[in-house]
C-alpha cells in the first residue's frame, strides 16, 4: 500500500492506512513526496526525543518545492525567515521556548477564563434561536480566534486579518498551491510581520504585563535577546497553535460526541468528564496528524536505512491508535489508564506550548455548547467532509440541530 495524504479516500479515512503501515511497513518511503513516514508509537516517541539524529530545522520545507522567484520577491520585503521554536534545535530552541513559556502561562490562561466563557456565550446568542447551524463556521472558527486575540491584545476589528494571516502561514507550504496562491500567502505573511512588529516595538517602548510585553522583555534574564524575525515567527506559531488547532479539535469533538448518544448524555450529566473526553479526541483525531524531522545521519529503522538529509514525517495520528500503546485503541475510553500518553500535542522539547490553551479553550467551548443547545445532534443527512491538508485535520463543516429551550 502506498501512503498518499493527497488522496481523498486516505484523508477521509486514514485509520485503515495507518493500521496497514504499522503492521507491514512501519518505516514507509512515500515515493510521491520523497518523505519517510513513521507510524508506530514507540518509534514516533523515540524520534521526537532524539534531537541529535532527527533535526527540526527546515521542517517546513519538507513538502515545498524551491521558492518561486515571484514569492521570493514578496518575502524580500519583510524580515528574513528563520528557524524558530517549532523549527529550531537546541540550544537555540531553549531561548524561544523560554520566551513562550513565560508569555503563555497557565496563570495567563486562567485569567482569561471568564473572557472565554463570555465569548462562547456571545457567539451562541447569535444563533441559538435558529435551531440549526454549521458549528464550524458559526462557532469553532470565531471562538478560539477571539480568545487568542484577547490574549494577544488584538482589537476585534483585526480578527479577519489575524485569521487570514494564520491561514496564509499554514497554507504556504502545501504542495498543491499555484504560484499565484503562494504569492498571496507570502503577502499575508509580510502583512502579519509589519503589523506585529509595530506591536512589539510599542511594547518595548512602554512595557507592561501583556503577552506582547513578555516578548519585548525576552533576553532580560541573562539569555541572548530574540531577534525580531525570531519573535515574529514564534508569535505566528503561537497564533496557529492557539486557534487553528482548537477550531479543528472542537469540530472533531462534536462529531465524535454527536455520533454516540450515550456518550453525549454521559457528558451532559457529568461535565467533569470533559477533560478525559478531550484527551481521547486529541488521541483519535489530532488536529496535527504529523510533523517533520530531517535526519542528520543515516538511520536504520525496521530493516531499512533512512539516508542522511531525509525528511521524516512522524505520524502522531497513527501512533495514537497503536494497539501496542493503547488497548482498544479505536474506541473512546473515558477511564483510560494513560489518558495523556498520546502524542497529539507532540512530545519532548517540542511538546506544543499551546496545549494548555487548546485544552482549556475546548473544555469551555463544549461546556457552553452542551448547556445552551439542548438535544444537540448532527443534522439529518449531514454531509461531513474533512478539509484537505497534508498534515492538519479538521472538518470543513459540522451542521447540527437542537431543541429550543
Amino acid at each position: 500500500m502506498n501512503y498518499d495524504p493527497t488522496s481523498p479516500e486516505q484523508w477521509e479515512d486514514p485509520a485503515k492506512v495507518y493500521a496497514w503501515l504499522r503492521e507491514h511497513d512501519p518505516a514507509h518511503h512515500c515515493e510521491k513526496f520523497g518523505i519517510w513516514v513513521v507510524t508506530r508509537h514507540a518509534d514516533v516517541l523515540a524520534i521526537l526525543k532524539d534531537t541529535e539524529r532527527f533535526s527540526s530545522r527546515d521542517a517546513n520545507t519538507a513538502l515545498a518545492d524551491a521558492t518561486p522567484p515571484e514569492v521570493a520577491k514578496v518575502l524580500a520585503e519583510g524580515h528574513p525567515e528563520v528557524d524558530a521554536l517549532l523549527t529550531a534545535d537546541p540550544p537555540i530552541h531553549r531561548r524561544h521556548r523560554g520566551t513562550i513559556n513565560r508569555a503563555l502561562t497557565q496563570r495567563r490562561i486562567n485569567e482569561n477564563l471568564d473572557a472565554m466563557g463570555q465569548i462562547a456565550h456571545a457567539l451562541v446568542d447569535g444563533f441559538v434561536d435558529e435551531r440549526s447551524a454549521d458549528l464550524v463556521a458559526r462557532f469553532a472558527i470565531p471562538y478560539p480566534l477571539h480568545v487568542i486575540a484577547e490574549i494577544l491584545g488584538l482589537p476585534e476589528e483585526r480578527l479577519p486579518d489575524l485569521k487570514r494571516w494564520s491561514s496564509d502561514f499554514v497554507r504556504r507550504f502545501s504542495p498543491d498551491l499555484t504560484t499565484e496562491e503562494r504569492v498571496a500567502c507570502a503577502r499575508g505573511f509580510i502583512e502579519f510581520q509589519r503589523d506585529f512588529e509595530e506591536r512589539i516595538r510599542a511594547a518595548q517602548r512602554e512595557p507592561g504585563e501583556s503577552f506582547m510585553s513578555d516578548f519585548a522583555r525576552a533576553g532580560q534574564d541573562g539569555e541572548a535577546a530574540l531577534s525580531m524575525p525570531e519573535m515574529l515567527t514564534t508569535i505566528m506559531q503561537t497564533v496557529v497553535a492557539g486557534h487553528e488547532t482548537t477550531t479543528s479539535l472542537i469540530g472533531s469533538a462534536l462529531v465524535v460526541l454527536l455520533g454516540d448518544e450515550a456518550l453525549r448524555e454521559t457528558l451532559v450529566q457529568s461535565p467533569d468528564k470533559l477533560p478525559a473526553f478531550i484527551e481521547e479526541v486529541v488521541r483519535l483525531e489530532p488536529p496535527v496528524v504529523g510533523l517533520f524531522r530531517t535526519t542528520t545521519c543515516n538511520v536504520a529503522l525496521h530493516g531499512k536505512t533512512i539516508p542522511e538529509g531525509s525528511h521524516v514525517q512522524v505520524m502522531f495520528a497513527s501512533a495514537n491508535r497503536d494497539p501496542e500503546a493503547f488497548p482498544d485503541a479505536d474506541a473512546v475510553d473515558l477511564e483510560r489508564r494513560n489518558p495523556r500518553a498520546h502524542l497529539g500535542f507532540g512530545e519532548g522539547i517540542h511538546f506544543c506550548p499551546g496545549a494548555p490553551l487548546v485544552r482549556t479553550d475546548t473544555r469551555v467551548a463544549l461546556e457552553v455548547l452542551l448547556e445552551r443547545l439542548p438535544g444537540l445532534r448532527l443534522a439529518p443527512n449531514a454531509a461531513l467532509q474533512h478539509a484537505p491538508h497534508f498534515f492538519l485535520r479538521g472538518w470543513e463543516s459540522v451542521p447540527v440541530v437542537w431543541q429550543t429551550a
